[in-house]
């Protein structure tokens, strides 16, 4: 049976949202710090020697709140984080909740930051944005994609990915997000097939917006005292795809690697490579 394994930065717990359904237990009370560059950049290294199929091209920076550093005024630790994951031939992705789409002080100079340090190693970043029952931010994500759409330079650069809840409330939200859209002269188009698709169009640019709304809400977090969840299993845990089982490894700012969104340890000093092996122990031998 063929493995795979990709790699998540947590870099902070720290979030300017407080969501009922968090699995993280993120929020603005949490320590407002981030995972040190040259930490993330010893794991890049590190995670090149797990020795399993690595979907390599792919890496995520979450949170918490990925965009964390710009509201710590930090404008140089998403840009530097990029490139370290662009020299190790990877593509990025950032998930954000794209509340700073709200500031005008935030949403043009992230953007153009983004699409910078994409435009230089010629490759594209993608914005996975959260748009569902639980975030208030259909206006912020419709500030950015307008943003998008009237700086060709930008648009090109980056790329938007727009995730919901296997819900009628979330594909409500993804419903607004386009009627939004349209009455800024932002044209919305339906990819016809793939329902959670879309294409948008302005004075001639033209961009795909990605979508997916087929996440299962389960207990998690702080829905835990809301009662909100399915019996549906976790997000992430090893699904089997043919002969392929692909595994997602997360390390924390905190140094804590997790796999699956399951099975934890603490680094300590040990290779990454050691840890990985460990976590893969658990998963098929849980009683260990």
């Amino acid at each position: 049976m063929n493995e795979q394994v990709s790699m998540c930065f947590k870099i902070t717990n720290w979030c300017n949202l407080c969501c009922d359904h968090c699995c993280e237990l993120s929020g603005p009370k949490c320590a407002r710090e981030v995972m040190p560059l040259v930490r993330m950049e010893q794991l890049l290294t590190e995670f090149q020697d797990i020795k399993i199929i690595r979907t390599s091209d792919f890496y995520t920076i979450g949170g918490g709140e990925a965009m964390a550093p710009y509201f710590f005024k930090d404008k140089q630790y998403i840009p530097r984080a990029l490139d370290m994951i662009y020299q190790a031939n990877g593509i990025p992705t950032i998930k954000t909740n794209a509340a700073w789409g709200r500031y005008e002080s935030l949403c043009k100079p992230i953007l153009k930051d983004l699409a910078t340090v994409a435009t230089k190693h010629q490759i594209v970043t993608t914005l996975d944005i959260s748009i569902d029952e639980f975030h208030d931010n259909l206006g912020a994500t419709t500030n950015i994609i307008e943003t998008l759409m009237k700086n060709k330079g930008i648009a090109e650069a980056v790329r938007i990915f727009l995730v919901g809840f296997d819900t009628n409330a979330s594909r409500w939200q993804l419903f607004k997000l386009r009627k939004q859209l349209n009455e800024r002269g932002i044209k919305t188009i339906s990819h016809f097939g793939i329902n959670d698709d879309f294409f948008v169009q302005y004075k001639g640019i033209t961009m795909q917006i990605f979508g997916s709304f087929n996440t299962p809400i389960y207990k998690m977090g702080r829905a835990a005292k809301t009662q909100v969840f399915t019996a549906e299993e976790p997000t992430g845990l090893p699904s089997i795809e043919g002969l392929t089982l692909t595994h997602c490894m997360t390390v924390d700012n905190t140094d804590l690697a997790t796999l699956n969104y399951k099975h934890k340890e603490i680094i300590n000093g040990r290779p990454l490579n050691d840890v990985f092996q460990s976590l893969l122990t658990k998963v098929y031998n849980p009683g260990r």
